[in-house]
């Protein structure tokens, strides 16, 4: 991957001047000589599909310019893929600028139209020292199970177990996740079966080795569930797992190397945990219908039409699948932590709620692409909202409010949340082309991300609005424009927002039109540190 731009912003917009793309022995052009406005790095190569190309030949002989890869090689014949590309003046004999050039084949590739591969930094953890108080930490767990266990270093207050030794906890906003030391082994001869109906006793130790169909169930606290290879557990009636931060439940595999695949709630039923340490699900394929379908694993929990869900100070890891699938139910999630997931949710017409939780690392926190829409948060279609949250480290979108030809109307909204990491879009905005949204953010800081707000393919019936928005060290802060070669018709409007460090700051440029989209379509009110040049280039 193209490392990260390290140097001063170039002269001209789009175009780097660091040693890192730059290979050759040679000095670059004086400031000046070229106009700004001859080059345009969101303009890429696309040869496969008979788009023109904006730097063929005849153009650089006519500016007096060769343009080369990073190999030296002119670029008549460049393969699919992204490239690093030097501009040299013949004449001259220096370099007017380098900056990424990108060929498409007719699928999706490894990055974002027009826009560098992105090297993500790194995320800084935090190291607290012998003895630790910490919120949630199971006294034992099944012989062998080495799941992560505490998590949100919240209020030392709360009371909970001490965690001896020196341990590294791994932080995403103000949420730690770390792993326990001395938690006592549980012998498998010491589980029983789970029942269906009543209450457990606490402490309990059960199994489930199949398939099996809860109707009215609440698994005390400090119980630990063991679940076989594949099992599916079928909520009907009502499932509550009621944990305390002193005796949390443990629910997962049987062993390291299994997955149980699922909990599925049923239309009508109710489920709740609280308190809770869900690991290794995603043991299979085939998820219910109409709960989504951007990844064909099943999540960890599902939520049907009708069904209803509320999740709070729980910690849901290690899965290898999405950690929910919702179709149109109504979901509550606090202070909860998600993570590790191949996907966080996808929600379809679903009613969610989201407060004071992290999702993170879908699946990891590293920067090796891969284009599986491991996104944090797929909203498709219905009503969301989310307040005072942390969404980081997707492979591709944090948050993806892409609506599709069967959802519904609704509105989305974002308050006080910080998107980071992400490897494509922070918030991509897109939709359907007869179906209406509204998202709202405010009060946010999108960072460390491909492009931190991209308007999309979308209908002239998709409005978003951003108020007081921070916009930090993202490679294009926004974005009009998309991937696809489908119409954006969508209205952005950035209100009272914040550009701090970001290689470009805003970005018109639509791929149907090989250019620009519609000035009217992108309104930008009171911007507070913004590049000049960005607002030129959308004119």
């Amino acid at each position: 991957m193209t490392p990260q731009p390290t140097g001063a912003r170039s002269p001209f917009p789009g175009l780097s001047s660091t040693k890192e793309c730059n290979p050759w022995e040679c000095k670059p052009c004086a400031e000046g000589v070229h106009p700004v406005t001859l080059f345009r790095r969101y303009v890429p190569l696309d040869m496969t599909q008979g788009e023109r190309e904006p730097l063929d030949s005849a153009d650089l002989q006519e500016m007096g310019l060769k343009a080369f890869s990073k190999h030296g090689t002119k670029h008549e014949g460049w393969g699919v893929g992204y490239h690093c590309v030097a501009l040299h003046d013949i004449a001259l004999g220096c370099v007017v600028g380098t900056g990424g050039m990108i060929v498409l084949d007719p699928s999706r590739k490894s990055t974002e139209y027009g826009v560098r591969p992105y090297e993500l930094p790194r995320l800084p953890s935090a190291t607290f020292p012998s003895p630790v108080t910490v919120i949630m930490a199971p006294k034992a767990l099944p012989n062998g199970m080495q799941t992560a266990c505490f998590t949100l270093l919240h209020s030392a207050a709360a009371g909970g177990a001490l965690v001896k030794g020196s341990n590294a906890v791994d932080f995403v906003g103000d949420y730690g996740v770390g792993r326990c030391e001395e938690v006592g082994g549980i012998p498998k001869e010491d589980f029983t079966p789970l029942p269906t109906n009543g209450l457990t006793e606490p402490s309990c130790r059960h199994h489930v080795a199949q398939d099996m169909t809860v109707k009215k169930l609440t698994v005390s606290a400090g119980c630990v569930v063991t679940l076989a290879e594949g099992v599916i557990l079928h909520v009907t009636g009502s499932l509550h797992l009621v944990g305390t931060a002193k005796d949390p439940i443990v629910w997962t595999s049987s062993s390291p190397k299994e997955r149980w695949r699922g909990i599925i709630v049923e239309e009508g039923a109710v489920f709740e945990m609280a308190f809770v340490i869900m690991s290794h699900s995603g043991g299979g394929k085939g998820r219910p219908k109409n709960t989504g379908s951007h990844r064909p694993e099943f999540p960890a929990i599902t939520l049907v039409r009708g069904s209803t869900g509320g999740i709070r100070d729980c910690l849901l890891v290690e899965g290898a699948g999405p950690a929910l699938g919702i179709g149109k139910a109504n979901v509550e999630i606090f202070q909860t932590v998600v993570r590790g997931f191949q996907q966080g949710l996808e929600c379809v017409d679903c009613l969610l709620h989201v407060r004071n939780s992290v999702f993170s690392h879908f699946p990891s926190m590293d920067s090796d692409y891969v284009d599986g829409d491991n996104d944090g948060l797929y909203l498709r279609g219905g009503t969301v909202d989310i307040s005072d949250s942390v969404v980081a480290g997707a492979k591709d979108d944090c948050i993806d409010t892409a609506t599709s030809k069967n959802t519904k109307p609704g509105d989305v909204t974002i308050i006080r949340t910080l998107i980071s990491h992400c490897l494509h879009e922070g918030i991509a905005l897109s939709g359907s082309v007869d179906v209406a949204r509204r998202i709202r953010v405010s009060d946010s800081t999108i960072q460390h991300s491909q492009q931190g707000v991209e308007m999309g393919y979308s209908p002239d019936i998709l409005v978003a609005i951003l108020s007081n928005v921070t916009f930090k060290y993202n490679v294009i802060a926004v974005r009009y424009g998309d991937n696809y070669n489908i119409p954006e018709r969508g209205h952005l409007v950035l209100r009272h927002c914040k550009w701090i460090d970001n290689e470009d700051d805003i970005v018109n440029h639509v791929r149907v039109k090989r250019g620009p989209g519609k000035v009217s379509s992108l309104i930008i009110e009171d911007p507070v540190g913004i590049d000049p040049w960005a607002l030129k280039r959308c004119e």
